[in-house]
């Protein structure tokens, strides 16, 4: 239990909000884990399919990975879970297929090779978070604050690496005040914006929960 909890403080303790969950919540989520170990490279969740557990890190890392089309190229890229992260949260809540992979990494220990990840199914994770309405609303609201980052931060690598791609095409430009560096100081200055937006839709959808 006192792994479980240590492991776990930061999905059930928000010390910035000053937001904590009810000792009986914690106490049950615990009990209820699953443990399961993974090899490196092997794939917890697969993209565009149902996610039917909430996945904790108790050891090592994983990686959350996707890809993006850009003007019909494509370009991947990853986001490290380190340990005591966590993902399915969003998934399990909503009841919708994950838009990322998550594999398996590695552990920060040379002589242990598998990943340590524990887990709760979705049936006792929804029916546990219904019992405390209270913490139940920060779990959404934090499953979408996090997912919404994800996105943003992918789909920003992703616009970074097609730009690195078009270098050429800058680099042979002798003006300054090019097109071609006007569109693409312009275009990185819409990426800010487009991640406001999507925030004031998360607080408004949350406001209806």
């Amino acid at each position: 239990m006192s792994e479980g909890r240590k492991q776990m403080s930061y999905f059930f303790n928000e010390k910035v909000e000053k937001i904590y969950a009810d000792k009986g919540l914690v106490r049950k989520i615990i009990c209820a884990l699953n443990c399961s170990f993974y090899e490196p490279y092997s794939v917890i969740v697969e993209k565009n399919k149902s996610v039917d557990a909430v996945h904790f890190i108790f050891g090592g890392y994983c990686y959350l990975t996707n890809l993006y089309t850009i003007e019909g190229h494509e370009f991947g890229f990853r986001i490290r879970l380190c340990e005591r992260s966590w993902y399915g949260d969003y998934q399990v809540m909503f009841d919708c297929p994950s838009t990322f992979n998550m594999i398996a990494g590695r552990t920060n220990n040379s002589d242990i090779k598998l990943v340590k990840i524990m887990s709760i199914e979705k049936s006792f994770f929804i029916r546990y978070a219904d019992e405390y309405p209270n913490f139940r609303r920060f779990i959404i609201r934090r499953a979408c604050v996090r997912r919404a980052n994800f996105n943003f931060r992918m789909r920003l690598a992703s616009y970074e690496e097609y730009f690195k791609c078009k270098r050429y095409e800058y680099d042979s430009c002798t003006a300054p005040g090019s097109k071609e560096n006007t569109n693409h100081h312009q275009f990185r200055s819409l990426l800010p914006t487009q991640r406001f937006r999507s925030t004031k839709v998360i607080n408004k959808f949350i406001s209806e929960v």
